[in-house]
């Protein structure tokens, strides 16, 4: 859908100047297919290559190689559903339906498990939502020593099922996950162990739902210069949902992007362990050895800005922000909360670094909590783009805040607002300390602050000054 926005933008042109965001009108998109599996959720770091599809198999076309990332010991893993850091086995999120009662695990394997490690896969059962599976030390199965060049058939015992299941969680990593589970502590993780699996079986008739590891990714398109991650971090697998697409509802161009807060049975209520289910957008290359994906970006002050709508499903709120970094380390971020909007509206992020910086990234978020009544809230963004005052607007405007320090209360005062002002506080080495959002004159308590001098920053859509204070 296209609108007529002519008008406004000469009119704004007049005050600003613009920065390009890398494919921030979401024009160019590309098709990529992500080797994950299928059917397993995982907290692995995919890009650093701890979880991959591998060939030869032992029984079909593919199998899963498991591995711990050479530089910090991160395992690979896949889980078939969810749980706790601590392996709190209530709740258990997730499963896969299973409703008969085995006595024997079987999986095919090639390992090579440095000295003083341990690889492991857990079998737990579960029924009606909860946990039947006795001890769970007794359900993780530990994998030592080194076996390669040729897949070796190994055999567990299931214990502690005194009923008929009507669910199986699965988990495998290369490290050993009853140190997860046990204050004991069983082995040392190290970097390098691996283990290859493949063709998972019980002794029963019935199949461990994708127990073979046949079905991997699918072709999708995503925007050029952004990936999707979890709100902790976990970069999503398409293959699970395509919370992203590409929409012609868009603000002005041929497409806009469209995000929506998802949610995966298969984590039962829809919260895991670091965060909730809902996606980021970054904006950068795709990231290696786990960086923070960034684009170029020497711009020190200004206003991030953009078009979005929002329906959310309940009283949600979206919002999105933008991180500056210099030599690789984060100097100064701005975000804004993005309220429901039916029709695309114009967004404003005003930004003060420090310093001038030499990259950016951008991310968002379609929901601000994991309440399952948000799922399907949608945001929509085009447009995204860097603007910087002109020096006279800047100048002109700065002179009309006033800015001081009452020693008497610890507190910063400032008057003369008549627009929402973004307010950031450095100190001398350029460190940010305190950053807030005002609105029309206020008192900003600085009573968490050491005595010392201070840079003070408020920007806004037309105001930026600038001045150091002095706390006694």
């Amino acid at each position: 859908m296209k609108r007529n926005v002519t008008l406004f933008l000469l009119i704004f042109l007049t005050v600003a100047i613009h920065a390009q965001i890398p494919n921030g009108n979401f024009e160019t998109w590309t098709t990529v297919t992500n080797d994950w599996h299928l059917s397993y959720y995982r907290h692995s770091n995919y890009e650093n290559e701890t979880l991959q599809k591998y060939q030869p198999a032992q029984h079909g076309n593919y199998a899963v190689r498991l591995k711990s990332k050479a530089s910090s010991q991160t395992p690979g893993s896949i889980e078939s559903g969810m749980l706790s850091n601590t392996f709190n086995p209530q709740p258990l999120n997730g499963g896969k339906p299973y409703s008969q009662k085995p006595t024997k695990f079987y999986v095919y394997a090639q390992y090579d498990i440095k000295s003083g490690d341990a690889a492991s896969i857990g079998v737990i059962f579960k029924k009606n939502g909860s946990v039947i599976s006795a001890n769970l030390l007794d359900c993780i199965f530990p994998i030592t020593g080194i076996h390669t060049g040729d897949y070796q058939k190994l055999e567990f015992d299931i214990k502690g099922l005194s009923e008929t299941p009507d669910e199986v969680v699965i988990i495998a990593s290369s490290e050993d996950l009853r140190n997860k589970v046990s204050s004991t502590s069983f082995s040392t993780p190290q970097a390098g162990s691996y283990i290859i699996i493949d063709n998972m079986s019980f002794d029963t008739s019935d199949p461990i739902p994708y127990g073979d590891f046949e079905e991997w990714g699918r072709p999708v398109e995503q925007p050029s210069n952004f990936i999707m991650k979890l709100a902790n971090g976990t970069i999503v697998d398409y293959d699970i949902a395509n919370p992203m697409q590409k929409t012609t509802d868009s603000h002005s161009g041929t497409y806009a992007l469209k995000a929506t807060t998802w949610f995966n049975p298969d984590w039962g209520n829809g919260v895991d362990d670091k965060g909730t289910p809902c996606f980021w957008g970054i904006n950068g290359n795709y990231p290696s050895d786990n960086q923070q994906t960034t684009f170029a970006c020497t711009r020190q002050n200004g206003k991030f800005t953009g078009w979005y709508k929002y329906i959310p499903t309940s009283t949600d709120n979206a919002f999105i922000k933008i991180t500056f970094y210099k030599n690789g380390a984060e100097i100064s971020s701005a975000q804004k909360d993005l309220a429901a909007a039916s029709v695309y509206t114009r967004f404003s992020v005003p930004f003060n670094c420090p310093e001038t910086p030499d990259a950016a990234s951008i991310n968002f978020n379609t929901s601000s909590s994991s309440l399952a009544q948000n799922v399907g809230s949608a945001l929509y963004l085009d447009d995204l783009a860097l603007e910087s005052f002109t020096t006279g607007v800047s100048d002109n405007k700065s002179s009309l805040v006033d800015i001081s320090m009452n020693q008497m209360t610890g507190s910063l005062q400032i008057n003369g607002v008549t627009e929402t002002l973004l307010l950031t506080i450095y100190d001398l080495s350029g460190k940010q300390v305190k950053q807030t959002s005002i609105l029309g004159d206020s008192s900003v308590s600085l009573s968490a602050l050491s005595k010392g001098i201070y840079i003070v920053r408020v920007t806004g859509d037309n105001v930026m000054a600038t001045t150091k204070i002095n706390k006694e």
